[in-house]
């Protein structure tokens, strides 16, 4: 990885009808996309600071025995999707960021109406660390500008493990991810450390909020 490392992440506002205006399903098949984010069938996400999205979807009835599908693109242009459990009279999110959404469909009809749109959270992308050094130590800055809750992420998992049948390698298989106790609900500058903890990579999340959130890392003896 470079040495020092900063990302810069910030939300607009969540649109909650942006992909997906109130409607019901009589069966399974997919919802109509004419949201305020649609152009063309399709749901473009991003904004100046936030290259993708979580998608949330809102059930007024209770549609908990039902899965949604979410297809679309990734930050880096490539096809993204997942199976989400409906929500009974809640809002779901999706796991993974979307830069853009084509279709959203059930597995069956719906209880009462239903929303699709842009969820209040995102991450970056996974920052992988040089975890083989000999003494692993990676401080942690974070600034905030504005109202923003945000958290730093940590995994064990490879974020570009390719599964099987991948031509190149890909993060649509998530990694568990922790959240590191001292950057947890982060609504102000903050800084620490990860001190001989090996961690394969790293990331930030915003949880809420319109401000903007930079992480800054650097890792001990670049020398080494």
């Amino acid at each position: 990885m470079s040495n020092p490392y900063r990302v810069v992440l910030g939300l607009t506002a969540a649109q909650p009808t942006g992909i997906a205006l109130s409607q019901s399903l009589g069966a399974a098949g997919p919802l109509t996309l004419n949201g305020a984010l649609v152009t063309g069938g399709v749901a473009t996400l991003t904004s100046t600071n936030c290259r993708a999205r979580r998608v949330q979807i809102v059930s007024a009835g209770n549609d908990s025995g039902l899965t949604w599908t979410i297809t679309g693109t990734s930050r880096n242009g490539n096809t993204h999707s997942e199976t989400l459990a409906g929500g009974n009279a809640v809002a779901v999110n999706s796991v993974k960021d979307y830069a853009t959404v084509t279709r959203i469909s059930s597995s069956g009809a719906t209880a009462s109406t239903v929303t699709a749109g842009s969820g209040a959270s995102a991450s970056t992308e996974w920052r992988v660390q040089d975890f083989f050094r000999k003494k692993f130590t990676v401080s942690v800055g974070i600034q905030i500008t504005g109202t923003v809750n945000c958290q730093v992420e940590y995994t064990f998992d490879d974020p570009n493990a390719a599964l099987p049948g991948s031509l190149l390698p890909t993060s649509n298989q998530p990694p568990l991810s922790f959240i590191y106790p001292t950057f947890a609900n982060v609504s102000a500058n903050a800084s620490g450390a990860l001190n001989d903890f090996p961690v394969f990579a790293i990331r930030l999340t915003v949880n809420s909020g319109t401000g903007t959130a930079v992480m800054y890392l650097m890792e001990t003896g670049i020398g080494s």
